[in-house]
């Protein structure tokens, strides 16, 4: 059951998922996250249409009871998708579970677009050869002036990363899970989960995030083009955050409308597009 504008009493907002959503078209095929979503009978949707209004900060959150949502942009908001700006992820399916200790357990299911999941992985290997290329140019301009290396040796670390393939746990950080990340071959059983333990299944398509229900979590599913901006990450020493075109930040809370059982998520959505006088989306102009 829905409850599209209500709010539920001191939920806390457990979860950041920034969401690089696909506006590619063409043919459709069965992936996990879109089986597993029909394979339930009851699932809401959201697709960020709550946002088409004047002043976004007013809308309510869109609360879901005791079921999971998939998460996806509608039909006319992939329109505005900005042009060179092609995204990762179709959809998210998100379910969630609530604990008697205070934590919480929130899966992803996603359904990338058609090589999202790669691309992903290889921006992140981009980055690394980047600044390998860097390191490596830099310990030579040293070694040329000085006779020797410098005392710091985050450089040579670099620089011996230098065409070394990236493994799939060292990409994790690209979907903004940060760094402390368990590969599993299946999603874990209740009874297996760690406290503040984030997992991904080996080829990405699941993510289980365990953690407090008070405490605030980032999660990106970001676009998968290397844009100007990430350049300039790099120039500046930074590991490169790819744009995500919409958001969702998600909250779990236990108890419901009709009571302290069940689950409820409280999502609040955010969109890199306008909206024009009669309601319609409309591009960005600074994008």
């Amino acid at each position: 059951m829905t409850a599209p504008h209500a709010r539920t009493a001191a939920v806390s907002l457990a979860l950041l998922a920034a969401l690089g959503l696909s506006a590619c078209s063409g043919e459709e095929s069965s992936t996990p996250g879109e089986d597993a979503a029909a394979a339930l009978p009851d699932v809401a949707t959201y697709d960020f249409e709550d946002q088409r209004v004047a002043d976004p900060d007013e809308v309510p959150p869109y609360v879901v009871e005791d079921s999971p949502v998939v998460i996806k942009l509608s039909d006319e908001l992939k329109e505005v998708v900005p042009d060179g700006h092609e995204m990762a992820v179709e959809q998210f399916l998100v379910t969630a579970k609530t604990f008697s200790t205070g934590m919480c357990r929130t899966d992803f299911e996603i359904t990338y677009a058609d090589g999202g999941f790669d691309a992903l992985t290889e921006l992140r290997q981009t980055a690394r050869d980047r600044r390998a290329a860097d390191a490596e140019e830099y310990l030579a301009e040293y070694l040329a002036e000085h006779g020797e290396y410098p005392y710091n040796d985050s450089e040579e670390r670099d620089a011996e990363l230098a065409g070394v393939p990236i493994d799939f746990d060292e990409a994790i950080p690209a979907w903004g899970l940060g760094n402390d990340v368990e590969v599993v071959s299946d999603p874990p059983a209740d009874e297996d989960l760690e406290e503040e333990t984030n997992y991904a299944t080996e080829d990405g398509t699941h993510f289980t995030v365990v953690s407090n229900c008070e405490r605030t979590l980032s999660v990106k599913f970001p676009s998968m083009t290397w844009t100007d901006e990430l350049d300039e990450a790099l120039e500046l020493g930074n590991t490169p955050a790819p744009d995500s075109f919409a958001s969702v930040e998600i909250g779990v809370s236990q108890g419901t409308s009709g009571g302290p059982d069940g689950t409820s998520l409280i999502l609040e959505g955010y969109v890199e597009a306008d909206v024009s006088v009669a309601g319609e989306w409309a591009p960005r102009d600074d994008l």
